[in-house]
């Protein structure tokens, strides 16, 4: 089907580029470029530290979204500073859980992709 608002899914586009703030954007987790697939996770929560982003898919950010709550850790702003510090070190225990996983798996996709292309 054609697109008939051209003009529009580029504003989009553009919008969602900068939302993202960079050129080529890719899940950092598995890897999706699909640039409509795309957002911006806050690793220990928007609340609790804005600074600390990465990108994701929606699908990686829903599962790790899943893990922190998993963890017990909720997307909430301690007031004492040490329950705060405690709970941003977690959440991001559990994010770069979450990315090892993810590129262990995309390591071992491309080792069968390439055994695939030699054969």
């Amino acid at each position: 089907m054609k697109n008939i608002h051209p003009l529009r899914a580029q504003r989009r586009r553009t919008r969602r580029q900068a939302l993202l703030g960079v050129e080529n954007p890719c899940c950092a987790i598995c890897g999706e470029n699909a640039i409509e697939c795309l957002e911006v996770h806050e690793i220990a929560g928007f609340r609790r530290d804005r600074d600390t982003r990465v990108i994701l898919c929606r699908n990686c950010h829903r599962k790790q979204g899943a893990r922190l709550l998993d963890a017990g850790i909720e997307m909430i702003r301690e007031e004492d500073v040490i329950e705060r510090t405690s709970q941003w070190m977690r959440a991001n225990a559990v994010f770069l859980r979450g990315l090892a996983d993810g590129w262990e798996t995309q390591a071992k996709s491309l080792r069968e992709s390439e055994e695939q292309h030699e054969d």
